[in-house]
C-alpha cells in the first residue's frame, strides 16, 4: 500500500502546558492553522472522541476521531474516506531544555498516490506553518 508523510517540527522556549492548551483548543484551531475554517470535538478530548474540521478554501468537511492521547505529550487523529486514511500526529517533547513541537501528516490507501501529486506541496507548507504559528503563539502567551 502506498503511503507518504510530511514531518514538521520546531523547538520553542514555551512550556508544554502552554502549547498543549493552544493545540487542544479545537474551536480556535484556525488561529494557528489558517487553512481551517472551523474545528469542533463532539465531546471531551479522549481516545475515541469524534470531531469535524471544515477547510476554508473549498469548504470540505473532514470528520475525524482521536486515536491516541497522552496529556501534554501527544494526540493523534485519523480521517478515513474512500479507502484512504489521513493520520495526524501532534507531539511535544523536551529536548535540551526546550519544547519541540512535531506535527506529522501521513496519507495511506487507495487515493494516497493521487494525493501525493496533488496535495503534498501544499500540505508541506500547511504543516510547517502550523508548527511555526503554534510556537509563536505559545511564546507570546508564556
Amino acid at each position: 500500500m502506498f503511503c507518504w508523510k510530511i514531518v514538521a517540527d520546531k523547538k520553542t522556549t514555551a512550556k508544554p502546558a502552554v502549547i498543549w492548551k493552544i493545540f487542544t483548543d479545537f474551536e480556535h484551531m484556525s488561529k494557528y492553522m489558517p487553512t481551517v475554517e472551523s474545528c469542533k470535538l463532539e465531546g471531551p478530548l479522549a481516545v475515541g472522541t469524534k470531531g469535524i474540521m471544515k477547510i476554508k478554501k473549498d469548504g470540505m468537511v473532514c470528520p475525524f476521531v482521536i486515536t491516541d492521547l497522552e496529556k501534554e505529550k501527544l494526540y493523534k487523529d485519523k480521517t478515513s474516506f474512500f479507502g484512504t486514511n489521513l493520520r495526524l500526529t501532534h507531539k511535544l517533547a523536551n529536548i535540551d531544555g526546550m519544547t519541540q513541537i512535531t506535527h506529522i501528516f501521513q496519507v495511506s490507501g487507495v487515493l494516497a498516490p493521487l494525493m501525493y501529486f496533488t496535495m503534498r506541496k501544499h500540505m508541506k507548507k500547511v504543516v510547517k506553518d502550523a508548527v511555526d504559528n503554534l510556537a509563536s503563539m505559545a511564546e507570546s502567551n508564556a
